[in-house]
């Protein structure tokens, strides 16, 4: 058991390292990457040797910085479907970033999981929202709620009987009934904001990314610090995101290329069960 576990941490570890790279199109320094990692920077060196052994990172010169390797497309080749969202999202991704100022990210969900395929960094002083992780509380993010409204119920009900609703804030939603009530409204308007509940003083705004069939298949999401929201920024990020989310949906079906879709049903409630 020991070793499984110590096997687990170093692919998280790599993992975390890779994340990094995958921000950093520049290339990263090894301080960076070991604090991001949370490891020592002989650990960290350590495992981008590894990594460069076996062409997932590579180094300019042989103190320059580490940046993503060759190998890394052989894997995106299997990611076909989230290609092409990212192809179709990238220039919607900018221009959200750059009008609202703010951190954008790009989130498909998988395996019960909510994931960030990209994300833009913001301007201002909120922790970072845009880690390229999966995240397991659905209850307490704009997006979580987007995906849970375009299930199907008893697939919504499934999954939280399995996630729980941990109180990560005193803001968190703790009763289903509420969650239920938050996750109609997200559906009845195509949007829905997220306000201290996942992280004090970070809200969120998120729009879903629907294809031509009425299934989600990503959702995008704005992440600023709760302390600059007011009735006009609501307004405008309300405005910016709908737009953008739009934009992604027909660059995408121009391209005619969609990733997994993650539910099945235009109604999340059969039969009119609550």
């Amino acid at each position: 058991m020991p070793e499984e576990s110590d096997k687990g941490r170093t692919i998280a570890r790599a993992a975390q390292i890779l994340d990094s790279l995958a921000r950093n199109s520049g290339g990263a320094e090894l301080g960076d990457i070991a604090a991001r990692a949370q490891m020592s920077p002989s650990g960290a060196h350590r495992a981008l040797r590894a990594l460069i052994d076996v062409g997932l990172a590579t180094q300019d010169g042989a103190r320059g910085r580490y940046r993503l390797g060759p190998r890394i497309l052989v894997f995106a080749q299997g990611m076909n479907g989230e290609n092409a969202l990212l192809a179709s999202a990238e220039s919607e991704l900018d221009t959200l970033n750059r009008d609202s100022g703010e951190t954008v990210v790009l989130t498909v969900l998988r395996d019960g999981k909510m994931w960030n395929i990209a994300s833009r960094e913001g301007t201002g002083d909120l922790i970072s929202r845009g880690n390229l992780g999966g995240e397991p509380h659905f209850h307490a993010s704009a997006r979580g709620l987007l995906f849970l409204a375009h299930m199907p119920r008893p697939e919504a009900r499934a999954l939280i009987r399995s996630t729980g609703l941990p109180a990560l804030t005193p803001h968190t939603i703790t009763n289903e009934e509420e969650l239920w009530t938050a996750v109609d409204e997200a559906r009845r308007r195509h949007l829905a904001w997220s306000r201290d509940t996942s992280v004090m003083g970070s809200s969120g705004v998120a729009a879903p990314i629907i294809d031509p069939d009425g299934s989600i298949v990503a959702c995008v999401a704005v992440h600023l610090p709760s302390a600059n929201l007011t009735p006009d920024t609501c307004k405008r990020l309300e405005q910016q995101i709908a737009s953008a989310a739009r934009q992604i949906e027909q660059r995408s079906a121009q391209a005619r290329t969609w990733p997994g879709h993650t539910n099945r049903s235009n109604d999340p409630t059969p039969e009119g069960q609550p």
